[in-house]
């Protein structure tokens, strides 16, 4: 990415999202059985999973260089956030 000023937020964001249940193919319980759980339990159900990890940034003249690997076998695209705008979305094509 080329930018005149390399002091920025940088986010790629991954979808589909997984959560800790998706990913571990745990059942969601019904309403009823959900209100039993403890909150420790309930955010096994709601712990979104990044589906990126950005492993190194580097600027270089006017521009960044980002290294990164996808961490699930689901991802269709990924978006690359700059200060909270959407920049790019680039689509994932797993072999």
């Amino acid at each position: 990415m080329g930018t005149n000023n390399t002091e920025r937020e940088i986010l790629l964001r991954g979808y589909p999202h997984e959560t800790y249940a998706s990913k571990n193919n745990l059942e969601f319980p019904s309403d009823e059985e959900y209100a039993k759980l403890t909150s420790e339990e309930r955010n096994k159900y709601n712990k979104v999973i990044p589906s990126i990890e950005i492993m190194k940034i580097e600027t270089k003249d006017n521009k960044i260089l980002i290294e990164a690997r996808l961490t699930s076998e689901n991802i269709k695209k990924f978006e690359i956030v700059v200060q909270g705008n959407d920049i790019a979305t680039i689509k994932v094509n797993l072999k």
